[in-house]
């Protein structure tokens, strides 16, 4: 395996392991918040305590989709230069 090869198998493992993390701490976050099957009535209280995070919860939502999206950018481009590493070995192998 090439050192090229080598470079982009690590920015996919890169790739992988930052949302590995989003999707960890997005689970932490429904864990915390999201307690209830979704047939249960909640209390008075329990609407008010969410009302009130409501904006920190659209907040850490937007951050992680925005996250999400730099993460399949990235992982567009990594596979864009596979695909361009792969064809210029191909058309080496075709010239020898």
């Amino acid at each position: 395996m090439n050192w090229e090869t080598k470079s982009l198998i690590e920015d996919i493992d890169i790739i992988k392991r930052k949302i590995n993390d989003a999707v960890t701490t997005f689970g932490w976050f429904d864990d915390k918040y999201f307690t209830h099957d979704s047939g249960h009535l909640l209390t008075k209280d329990e609407i008010l305590t969410h009302g009130a995070s409501y904006h920190e919860h659209r907040c850490y939502i937007t951050q992680h989709i925005d996250l999400l999206n730099i993460y399949l950018k990235e992982l567009d481009t990594v596979l864009e230069d596979i695909e361009k590493a792969s064809s210029s070995t191909d058309q080496s192998k075709d010239n020898a």
